[in-house]
C-alpha cells in the first residue's frame, strides 16, 4: 500500500507550478474514496499538464464542486479527470485510514460512555486504532508530488496528513478523559 509510495520530501512543495488552473467539477455528489493517481498522471502527461488535486479521499463532494484543477496548456477532456476520482454514496473502510481512525475513537467512545462502561470493546478499538497509528507513523506520510517517468512534476495529490489523522484520533479521546 503505502510502501511502494516515496515518502514525502522538504522540498516537494517547490515543484509546484504557480500558473492557475481550472477547476474540473462533480457531476455528482459523494465521498471521495479513493482517486486513481496513474490514470491522473497520464492525463497530465498527454496534455503536457499538472494535475493538483485539491479534494481529499475523506471530505464529501458535491455535485457541482471543483474536484481537482488542472493545469495546461492545452484542452483536455475534463471527464478524464473525473474518471479518476471515485466518489461513491458512503464512506468505506478500505484505504481511508481517517475513516477507520474516526470509526475506532467513536467505538471507544461509546464503550467508555457512562451508560454502557464496556472497557473490552474500548480497549478493542483502541487496539485497532493503534494499529492504524502505528503504521502511519512508522512509514510516514507519502509524497504528494508526482512525477513522470522523465522526472516532471504532473500530479500533486495530498491523500495522508498525518497531523490531521493523529490530532482526529487524540483529540476527541482527551476531551473525553478530561470530561471523566
Amino acid at each position: 500500500m503505502l510502501d511502494d509510495e516515496p515518502h514525502e520530501s522538504a522540498n516537494d512543495r517547490d515543484a509546484l507550478p504557480t500558473t492557475k488552473g481550472r477547476p474540473v467539477h462533480s457531476t455528482k455528489s459523494g465521498y471521495v474514496t479513493a482517486v486513481q493517481s496513474n490514470l491522473l498522471l497520464s492525463v497530465a502527461r498527454s496534455g503536457d499538464g499538472f494535475v493538483r488535486v485539491i479534494a481529499r479521499p475523506v471530505p464529501s463532494s458535491w455535485q457541482r464542486r471543483p474536484l481537482p484543477t488542472f493545469m495546461t496548456m492545452t484542452e483536455i477532456d475534463p471527464q478524464a479527470v473525473r474518471d479518476a476520482i471515485y466518489l461513491e454514496d458512503v464512506r468505506a473502510s478500505d484505504g481511508d485510514i481517517q475513516f477507520n481512525v474516526h470509526l475506532n475513537v467513536e467505538i471507544a467512545l461509546r464503550a467508555l460512555s457512562p451508560g454502557i462502561n464496556d472497557p473490552y470493546t474500548a480497549i478493542s478499538a483502541l487496539d485497532h486504532l493503534s494499529a492504524s497509528l502505528a503504521m502511519v507513523l512508522q512509514r510516514g506520510a507519502p509524497s504528494s508530488l508526482i512525477c513522470d517517468k522523465d522526472g516532471n512534476p504532473r500530479v500533486w495529490l495530498e491523500i495522508l496528513d498525518v497531523k490531521e489523522i493523529v490530532g482526529a484520533a487524540l483529540h476527541p479521546l482527551r476531551r473525553a478523559a478530561r470530561a471523566t
